[in-house]
C-alpha cells in the first residue's frame, strides 16, 4: 500500500487496492510474496543483533514500525515505480541501483538493529572491566555452519527469484551470488586466522553471508570477474566491521548483523558503480553513479537508524525493553516461554549441586516426549541416592558430635572455672564442682532440681524465658545460696544432643569481682580523687534530679558556689602538698557542715558546689553560707609547723525563684559568688535581681573592646605637666579614651580593669605608645623639644613577652622612634617604648608616672 503505491503527494505511495491484495493480477501477487520476504528479512535481522536480552513485546511492536513505516517508505522511494511510474520514487528516478535490497532491505535492518543494541547495551560479561572483550559463542558451531549453508541456498532464490518473471539471467544472477558467497567466506577465513591466530567459526560464516549482502545490490549487473571481488570485499568489510563496533566502539551485536548486512550493504551499493559494464550504469558514468548511490546509502542510514533510536529510546521510558539480569542468565527460552532445549535445566542443577548452593530434595520436572526425558528420568534417580546418602551421612555426624560433646563435656567440665549444670527436661542431671560451690548445694542435693529454684526469686521469670530459646546470649540474673545469699552470674546456655536426647548445657561465670571492679572504676569516673567528694560529672546529674523534683513542684532547693580565697599564694608560697592539705580539710569541713542536708563535690581547683535539695527558707541558705566562710575560715595545719587561713567566698541561688533550668541556677549562683568576691572576699551573697546586669553588661563592652583599636575608637587627650620651679611646660601627659560608637564615650575606670583582665591590655597599651611617640613627633616639630608622659593603667608584661625574642625588642617603627627628647637615635640607645628595664620595679597601676632618658613617663 505504501511501498508500491501510486504517488501520494507527501513522499509515500498509497493505494487501497494493496491494503486488502484487492483486484491484483497474478504477477502482482507473485511481486508481493517476495516484497513480504524481504520485509520480513529486514525484521528479522534485528532479533539476532539483540538476542539474550531483548524482549519479546518490544521485538513485536519494533518489527511492526519496521514493517509499516521504516521499510516501506524507504523502499517506495528506491522501488516504487517498479509496478506504475510515482514521482515520489525520487532514488528510482534518480537511478539509484539495488536489485534485491542489499540497502532496501540489509542496511535497513542493520541501522535498526544498531539502535536496539545501543539502547539495550551489552549482555553481562561481554566486556570486561579492564577493556577486554569476551567471547560468548554460539550454542552449536555445527548448527550454526548448517544454518548458514541454508541461508547460503535460500540467498540462491533469494536474488534469482527477483527477476519475478523467469529470464536466462536468472542462470546468471544465481552464478555471480554463488561465486560472491564463496569469495566472503574464503576472505573471512583468511582474515580471521589473521586477527586470531586460528580460525572461529562464526568469521568464515560472516564472511560467507558479507559476500551474499554485498552481492545483493548488483547481482544482475555483475560479471563473475567483478562477483568475486565484491564478495571478498563483502566479507572482509563484515569480518572487520564486527571487529571495529566491538572492540572500538564497545557495541554488543550478538551475531554480527550489523557489520554484515550494514557494513557489506553498504559496500555492495557503493561497489557496482564501479565494477559494473558502464553500459549498464543508469547514471552513464561511474563517478555519478557513485554519487547517487552513496546519496541512498546515506539516505538509507539517516531514515532508518534515527526513527528507530527513538523508538527503542520511548519504548524503554514506558517500560524497560531489555529483561532482567535474572532471566538473562536463565535464558530467554525459560524466561518469556517457559521452555528448555535438550539438557539446559540439568546443566543449572549440575552447576548448582557442584557449587553448593542446590536443594538436593529438589527434582528436574519430567515432560513426556521429550528428547530428555529419559536423561532426566536418570537424573532424578541418582539424586534420589545423593539425597540418602547425604541424609545418612548428617544422621551419623550428629550422633558422633553428640557422642564427642558429651566427652568434651565431661572431660572439661571439672577444669573450668565457671559452674555448669546439665539439664534434662528442666530438671538438673549433672554439675560441675564449681557449680556447687556457686549454689552451695552438693551434686546430690542439685539432682531433679530446676535451675529457676537456684535463682534469685526476681530472676525467675526472665531466666524461664531465655530458657525458651535454643540457644541463650549471656544473660545476668542472681543465684541463690542455700544460706540465703544472692550472687551475680552471667549464663550462657545451648542445646545438643546427648545420648539421643535434647540436653541443654548452661554455664554460670561469677561476677562478684567484676562487679566490684566496675564499682571501683565508677567511683572513680565520678568523684574527686583527692578529697573523694563527688566530681562535676556526678554533681550536674544530681542537680539535674533535684531540679526535676523541683519542676514537679513542692520543693525549693539551693546551689551554693564555693570559692577559696587566694588559693593560688598559697601553692606559690607552701607549695603544692600545702594546696592539697589545705583542699582536703576544706572538703572535710564542708562534708561534717553538710552532713546528709547537702550533696558536696569539687569541681576542680579551689571550687566547690553544695546543693540542698529540700530547704525550708531563703534565710536557712544564707545561715548555712555563714557558716561556711566561717568553717573555712578557721586555721588549717598544713604540716611542718605551718598553719594557714584560707578564707572562702561564696554565693548562692535558689531554685524556683532564681531559675529551674541547671545553667540558669550555676551561672546565678556564679554571679552571686563574683558579688561576694568584689565585695572584699571572705564574705557570702545571695543571687538578687539585677545583680547580673553589670556582668552582662561587661561581657558586653569585653566583646566589644576587642575590636576597639582596629575599628580606631580609641583616641589620646594630652594633659600639660607644669614645671613650677621653671614657670613651662615640661611634658605631657598621654590619657587614652574610648569614644564606643553606641554608648558614648566610656570611662577609664570601666574599661581598663576589663581590658587588664581580659588580656586586652597589652594591645591597648602598645598601640597608646605606638600613638603617643607618633603625635609627639609632631608636637616636636611644631614647638621644639617638648617632654611627653605615657601613662599606663598597669603594668605592661604583654609588651616584655611580645618582644622577648626580638633583639630590638621595644622598639618602635622609623617612622615614631624619633620621640626621644635628646635626639638619640634609636638604634643607638634605647627606643621611646614602655618595655621595663630588666629588674625594674614594675609600676603600680595609677601611681606615679616613671620618666625614661628619652622623655617619656610610664605611669
Amino acid at each position: 500500500m505504501i511501498a508500491f503505491g501510486v504517488d501520494s503527494g507527501y513522499g509515500f505511495g498509497l493505494d487501497a487496492r494493496f491494503a486488502g491484495l484487492w483486484d491484483l493480477e497474478p504477477a502482482e501477487y507473485a511481486f508481493f510474496a517476495f516484497q513480504v520476504m524481504f520485509c520480513g528479512t529486514a525484521a528479522t535481522i534485528v532479533s539476532g543483533a539483540a538476542a539474550e536480552r531483548l524482549r519479546l513485546g518490544t521485538y513485536v511492536i519494533c518489527s511492526v514500525v519496521v514493517a509499516a513505516l521504516i521499510y516501506p517508505v524507504f523502499a517506495h522511494w528506491v522501488w516504487g515505480g517498479a509496478l506504475a511510474p510515482s514521482a515520489s520514487a525520487f532514488l528510482s528516478n534518480m537511478g539509484f541501483i539495488d536489485f534485491a535490497g542489499s540497502t532496501v532491505v540489509h542496511s535497513t535492518g542493520a541501522w535498526v538493529s544498531l539502535a536496539a543494541c545501543l539502547v539495550l547495551g551489552p549482555r553481562i560479561g561481554r566486556f570486561e572491566a579492564d577493556g577486554g572483550v569476551r567471547r560468548i559463542p554460539g550454542h552449536s558451531a555445527v548448527l550454526a555452519t548448517v544454518g548458514a549453508m541454508v541461508i547460503f541456498v535460500g540467498w540462491i532464490g533469494f536474488n534469482g527469484g527477483s527477476t519475478i518473471v523467469p529470464t536466462p539471467a536468472i542462470a546468471h544472477i544465481v552464478a555471480n551470488t554463488v561465486l560472491a558467497a564463496g569469495a566472503g567466506g574464503v576472505a573471512g577465513y583468511f582474515l580471521a586466522l589473521r586477527h586470531d591466530g586460528l580460525v572461529l567459526p562464526e568469521k568464515p560464516i560472516c564472511g560467507l553471508l558479507g559476500g551474499l549482502v554485498a552481492i545483493t545490490a548488483g547481482c544482475h549487473l555483475l560479471n563473475a570477474t567483478g562477483a568475486m571481488i565484491i564478495g571478498a570485499a563483502g566479507g572482509l568489510i563484515a569480518v572487520w566491521g564486527n571487529r571495529f563496533i566491538e572492540r572500538r566502539c564497545r557495541i554488543d551485536d550478538a551475531v554480527g548483523a550489523i557489520g554484515v548486512h550494514g557494513f557489506a550493504g553498504v559496500l555492495g551499493t557503493l561497489g557496482l558503480a564501479l565494477l559494473a559494464p558502464l553500459d549498464q550504469i543508469a547514471a552513464g558514468g561511474r563517478l555519478s553513479q557513485l554519487a547517487i548511490q552513496a546519496a541512498g546509502a546515506g539516505l538509507n542510514f539517516v531514515w532508518a537508524f534515527p526513527l528507530a533510536y527513538l523508538l527503542f529510546r520511548a519504548l524503554d521510558r514506558i517500560y524497560p525493553i531489555r529483561v532482567s539480569a535474572a532471566d538473562e542468565e536463565r535464558g530467554l527460552n525459560q524466561s518469556e516461554h517457559a521452555t528448555s532445549f535438550g539438557l539446559g535445566t540439568m546443566e543449572t542443577a549440575l552447576r548448582q549441586i557442584l557449587g553448593g548452593h542446590a536443594d538436593i530434595s529438589h527434582r528436574i520436572p519430567i515432560e513426556t516426549g521429550d528428547d530428555a526425558e529419559l536423561t532426566t528420568r536418570l537424573f532424578n534417580a541418582f539424586l534420589d541416592k545423593v539425597e540418602d546418602g547425604e541424609l545418612a551421612r548428617r544422621a551419623s555426624e550428629d550422633v558422633l558430635r553428640a557422642e564427642q560433646e558429651a566427652e568434651r563435656l565431661s572431660a572439661m567440665a571439672g577444669a573450668v572455672f565457671e559452674g555448669i549444670a546439665v539439664t534434662v527436661g528442666g530438671r538438673i542431671i549433672d554439675a560441675n564442682a564449681a557449680f556447687e560451690r556457686l549454689t552451695g548445694l552438693s551434686g546430690r542435693e542439685l539432682i531433679k532440681r530446676t535451675l529457676q529454684d537456684v535463682v534469685a526469686e526476681a530472676d525467675v521469670g526472665t531466666l524461664g524465658r531465655a530458657l525458651a530459646t535454643r540457644e541463650v546470649r549471656p544473660l545476668e540474673l542472681r543465684l541463690r545460696r542455700a544460706d540465703g545469699l544472692e550472687i551475680p552470674t552471667e549464663i550462657r546456655s545451648r542445646t545438643i544432643i546427648f545420648r539421643g536426647e535434647e540436653t541443654r548445657v548452661s554455664a554460670f561465670v561469677d561476677l562478684r569481682e567484676r562487679k566490684e571492679a566496675e564499682e571501683r572504676i565508677r567511683f572513680t569516673a565520678q568523684h574527686d580523687a583527692l578529697t573523694g567528694l563527688p566530681n562535676r560529672l556526678l554533681y550536674q546529674q544530681f542537680l539535674e534530679e533535684t531540679l526535676a523534683e523541683v519542676r514537679r513542684g513542692g520543693r525549693v532547693a539551693a546551689l551554693i558556689a564555693v570559692d577559696l580565697d587566694r588559693f593560688k599564694d598559697i601553692n606559690d608560697l607552701y607549695g603544692h602538698p600545702a594546696g592539697d592539705a589545705v583542699i582536703r580539710a576544706s572538703a572535710q569541713r564542708l562534708q561534717t557542715l553538710f552532713g546528709k542536708a547537702g550533696f558536696v563535690a569539687r569541681l576542680g581547683g579551689d571550687e566547690f558546689g553544695v546543693i540542698l535539695p529540700d530547704v525550708a527558707f531563703a534565710n536557712q541558705v544564707a545561715d548555712f553560707a555563714f557558716r561556711i566562710v566561717h568553717e573555712l575560715g578557721a586555721p588549717i595545719d598544713v604540716g611542718n609547723g605551718v598553719r594557714i587561713r584560707p578564707g572562702a567566698s561564696v554565693g548562692f541561688a535558689l531554685a524556683p525563684r532564681d531559675g529551674i533550668e541547671a545553667g540558669t541556677v550555676i551561672s546565678r549562683a556564679d554571679v552571686a559568688l563574683y558579688h561576694a568576691k568584689r565585695s572584699g572576699r571572705n564574705s557570702y551573697a545571695g543571687f538578687e535581681s539585677g545583680m547580673d546586669a553589670e556582668l552582662r553588661m561587661r561581657r558586653i563592652l569585653e566583646s566589644d573592646l576587642g575590636d576597639a583599636v582596629a575599628r580606631n575608637e580609641l583616641y589620646l587627650c594630652f594633659q600639660p605637666r607644669i614645671v613650677l620651679s621653671e614657670e613651662r611646660i615640661g611634658s605631657y601627659e598621654a590619657l587614652v579614651r574610648w569614644q564606643h560608637p553606641d554608648r558614648g564615650l566610656i570611662s577609664p575606670s570601666i574599661f581598663i580593669p576589663i581590658a587588664e583582665q581580659s588580656g586586652k591590655i597589652g594591645e591597648i597599651g602598645e598601640w597608646v605608645l605606638r600613638e603617643a611617640c607618633r603625635q609627639s613627633l609632631e608636637l616636636a616639630g611644631r614647638r621644639g623639644d617638648q617632654r611627653q608622659c605615657q601613662r599606663l593603667s598597669a603594668p605592661q608584661p604583654q609588651l616584655r613577652r611580645d618582644h622577648a625574642g626580638d633583639p630590638g625588642g621595644g622598639r618602635l617603627p622609623a617612622d615614631t622612634a624619633g620621640a626621644g627628647a635628646d635626639g638619640e637615635h634609636p638604634h643607638r640607645g634605647p627606643g621611646p617604648c614602655a618595655q621595663r628595664p630588666e629588674g625594674a620595679e614594675a609600676p603600680r597601676h595609677q601611681g606615679r608616672p616613671r620618666r625614661f632618658r628619652h622623655g617619656l613617663l610610664v605611669a
